[in-house]
């Protein structure tokens, strides 16, 4: 109802799209937690749940950034496992990248 009104917070947003994510729906996830962002930059939540969405959707960079900033904002315990994980992943791609486009 909160959102339908048109009175969606950054808060709210985040937690919409967590929901979203448990529901196997990362995309959908990800748009809620960019509109969180552009709403409160600080959202530590919104930028952990985003890098999450993207780690499920191999979006290894984009994860990792998020994930640096979400814990940045507000360390979590919790999420130290998958951060090492996607920076491994994300490491991997960066130094692929430029044989990639040597190649094509």
């Amino acid at each position: 109802k909160v959102m339908l009104a048109g009175a969606a917070s950054a808060m709210n947003l985040a937690k919409r799209a967590e929901i979203l994510l448990k529901l196997s729906r990362p995309k959908a996830a990800i748009q809620d937690c960019t509109a969180a962002i552009k709403l409160n930059p600080d959202s530590g939540k919104a930028h952990r749940v985003r890098g999450i969405a993207n780690r499920k959707l191999g979006k290894y960079v984009e994860a990792y950034e998020d994930l640096v900033e979400s814990q940045r904002l507000d360390y979590d315990e919790g999420v130290v496992a998958i951060f090492q994980f996607v920076k491994g992943k994300a490491t991997k791609k960066k130094k692929n990248a430029p044989k990639r486009a040597r190649t094509s």
